[in-house]
């Protein structure tokens, strides 16, 4: 059932570095989903960037007009407590730390506005588990990163994040079940392959291939290829020495010349056509995941075509809003490199397995990522917001009343 969309909200602003760029990342891709989702709901929809418009990035202000995004401003705090004061949007909507932070003096300029801080991951704990993992000291820029997240968590009517672990860590810090989660990602139609007519178990073109989705850019991916190379590799081609692991994404050159091998390809950025292609032509997707946060939506795109995922527990957190389920969702998790080769040999010589992670993994994702889940969470989240507000308010206008009559 959707969720009809709250037209006492009014206009959405939406605050965010730059305009959303879906070829760039994952995470660039999201924000498009997002202005998408607001506009699909009903809901008229403004973006201000902090950067200064350019003229490289004219194409995708175009396309945002043309999806309905019907006023774009631009420049940094003032410029955007000039936007909220001349303005009569009732929601505004700020991507992760630092925007949160830039947002918070417009916010007070009104504070009948209803405010949604978009969380992409907990960046503390990422970074935490990412200095873990490289066995470096972050511990002061770990601890700024906490004080700017958790003062968003508490400045904001609502914290919205992509998984269930996430939230239930804002309601539990700040109090209020200030914490939401929604889907990160909106699979559309083409994105979601029917597999219920398939009269035979999966089999790929290529069973040889191994298909990683990452560029080098996202700290995450960078360690996730190179302990593959180094840990995983020469597990996997032990027993199957025809394996070809094949890396989707942009590297810098002197990564890929240190990295590659005859079992080890990269193909550099490819068109969406190809990366389908490739997820059609592939044993798996291969995500050995040792750090982040967030949905991954690496793992999401492939369960959505019904190519099995072979991952880590930590792949596993946040996919599907609450955490994966192994085989349910046509996930094979292992916690180290034996248990991850052992995955794919599986995989492999089973196609009656390789069928089930397919249908599972098809299964899960259209229900957590179709367009009507992925429009349901984003107007939950915004009605979450808009209650929570009226309870500030109301608290607000109680407190000034005491102060008044004491």
């Amino acid at each position: 059932m959707s969720v009809a969309p709250n037209h006492d909200l009014g206009s959405v602003l939406v605050v965010d570095g730059g305009p959303p760029d879906p070829t760039a990342s994952a995470g660039l891709r999201s924000r498009l989903d997002l202005l998408n989702g607001l506009i699909t709901l009903g809901f008229d929809v403004a973006l201000h960037t902090t950067d200064p418009p350019a003229p490289s990035h004219q194409h995708l202000y175009d396309a945002l007009a043309e999806l309905g995004v019907f006023e774009f401003s631009s420049g940094g705090r003032e410029a955007l407590v000039d936007v909220v004061r001349a303005g009569s949007y009732a929601t505004l909507i700020a991507h992760g730390p630092a925007w949160g932070m830039l947002s918070l003096a417009a916010l007070n300029q009104d504070p009948e506005l209803a405010r949604v801080y978009w969380g992409h991951d907990i960046q503390q704990r990422r970074r935490a588990a990412q200095a873990r993992v490289e066995g470096q000291d972050h511990a002061h820029g770990i601890k700024a990163l906490q004080l700017i997240e958790e003062r968003c968590w508490r400045e904001f009517d609502a914290t919205v994040y992509p998984t269930l672990r996430e939230a239930n860590i804002v309601s539990d810090k700040v109090g209020a079940a200030k914490g939401v989660a929604s889907p990160y990602y909106w699979l559309a139609e083409s994105d979601i392959t029917d597999l219920s007519t398939e009269p035979e178990p999966r089999q790929p073109r290529n069973q040889r291939r191994l298909l990683m989705v990452g560029g080098a850019a996202h700290p995450p991916n960078k360690d996730c290829v190179e302990w593959t190379v180094s840990e995983l590799a020469p597990m996997l081609v032990q027993d199957q020495p025809d394996l070809v692991i094949t890396v989707v994404g942009d590297w810098p050159r002197g990564d890929i010349q240190r990295l590659r091998s005859a079992h080890v390809e990269f193909t550099g950025q490819i068109s969406e056509g190809q990366l389908r292609e490739l997820h059609s032509d592939s044993l798996c997707l291969l995500a050995p995941l040792r750090f982040g946060s967030g949905s991954r939506r690496k793992i999401v795109g492939a369960m959505g075509l019904g190519l099995p995922v072979v991952t880590t527990p930590e792949g596993q957190q946040g996919a599907l809003v609450r955490d994966g389920r192994g085989l349910q969702d046509g996930l094979l998790i292992a916690e180290n490199p034996a248990g991850l080769a052992a995955a794919v040999q599986s995989l492999r010589e089973d196609p009656t397995l390789a069928r089930k992670c397919a249908h599972s993994a098809q299964r899960a994702a259209a229900e957590a990522y179709s367009e009507s889940a992925y429009t349901n969470g984003v107007a939950r989240a915004l009605m979450h917001a808009s209650r929570q507000r009226d309870y500030r308010v109301a608290e607000s206008v109680a407190t000034s009343h005491q102060t008044v009559a004491t």
